[in-house]
């Protein structure tokens, strides 16, 4: 991405809540950006897998991405994940996002666990904060066995293939249970034993978020992505969210699984058409050109989006963000894998 005009800028800041500093990545256009795009990812992972593939779409069109650590994530970070602190953490971010910088139209994108702590942002967001994008939020997660293998199967696709040359063989691979804890740690709050012991802090942490509570409270249009063979999230918690959030939109991927949605090319096309036209244009009736966009019968105006191609134009005290090297940024997460 460095080749591609993309400066990369490693920031950190300081997270008292989750008790210790908290890291983003801030991904700016080659000139001057258009909008600002934070983004949460999904638990066990970090601030850039598996969210590239849409950021950099979103980079090229010409809107800033800072795409945080979540509470427990990030190799070089030293908070905890502390269900009662978790959903403060996009705001937390948020804030950070725009300390020193112009005050931008801005656009929340979660995936996964990501994506349900937003919703508590959403209900009391800023001024300046546009819509939202949800991708496989989870109400609950339903873990199991058969779940579990469900999803690996689902992770077999053309798309994952398509990924290898983003991330390589074993960077492509989630980081589930003990596999890839090296390059993607999880730090927890409280003694969670087992390899899967995180699942039940993440189980705790979506209790604590009370997210039906405050999807019914969103004040901004949100676009749902969900896939419909993902066997770790339902696409029903997708249908339940649009059903609470007054103004919503929802994307159903045929045969696309939890792993799958936030790499498929789909997924990357309806994000970047819904944030263009919601930074853009304000808010409109949105488009049913797409059999798989669904609107929320509670929705009364919200901006149009086209889900096929787009091609919009395009810790402590910390003084500044310090600018690094893609590459040795790379070499040392490489390195860990």
């Amino acid at each position: 991405m460095a080749r591609q005009g993309i400066t990369w800028q490693r920031v950190r800041y300081p997270r008292p809540e989750a008790g210790g500093d908290a890291g983003a990545y801030r991904l700016r256009p080659a000139g001057a950006p258009r909008g600002r795009i934070v983004a949460a990812h999904g638990a066990g992972s970090d601030a850039l897998f598996p969210l590239l593939g849409i950021f950099a779409p979103l980079v090229h069109a010409g809107f800033e991405v800072f795409a945080f650590d979540a509470d427990g994530s990030g190799w070089d970070c030293t908070t905890r994940l502390d269900p009662a602190a978790a959903r403060s953490s996009t705001a937390a971010a948020l804030a950070r996002a725009m300390r020193g910088e112009p005050e931008l139209p801005t656009h929340l994108l979660g995936y996964s666990l990501g994506g349900t702590l937003l919703l508590d942002t959403i209900a009391s967001p800023p001024p300046y904060v546009r819509s939202a994008i949800l991708l496989s939020a989870p109400l609950r997660v339903c873990f199991g066995v058969r779940s579990s293998i469900a999803e690996m199967l689902g992770f077999l696709t053309v798309h994952t293939l398509r990924e290898i040359r983003r991330y390589g063989p074993w960077g492509v691979l989630p980081a589930a249970g003990g596999l890839k804890r090296r390059a993607f740690p999880y730090r927890l709050s409280a003694a969670h034993t087992g390899a899967f012991g995180y699942v039940d802090a993440v189980q705790e942490t979506l209790r604590a978020a009370d997210p039906e509570r405050a999807a019914a409270r969103a004040q901004v249009p949100v676009l749902l992505v969900y896939g419909e063979g993902d066997a770790l999230v339902p696409p029903s918690q997708g249908e339940r969210l649009a059903e609470l959030i007054p103004r919503s939109t929802l994307v159903r991927l045929p045969r696309a699984s939890h792993w799958t949605v936030p790499i498929h090319p789909r997924t990357a096309r309806a994000a970047l058409d819904w944030i263009v036209a919601h930074t853009d244009a304000g808010t409109r009736p949105v488009s049913s050109r797409d059999p798989l966009i669904h609107r929320s019968p509670s929705t009364e105006t919200t901006a149009p989006i086209d889900s096929r191609a787009s091609t919009a134009s395009g810790g402590s005290p910390e003084p500044t963000d310090a600018a690094e090297p893609v590459d040795a940024v790379d070499a040392r997460r490489d390195a860990r894998r």
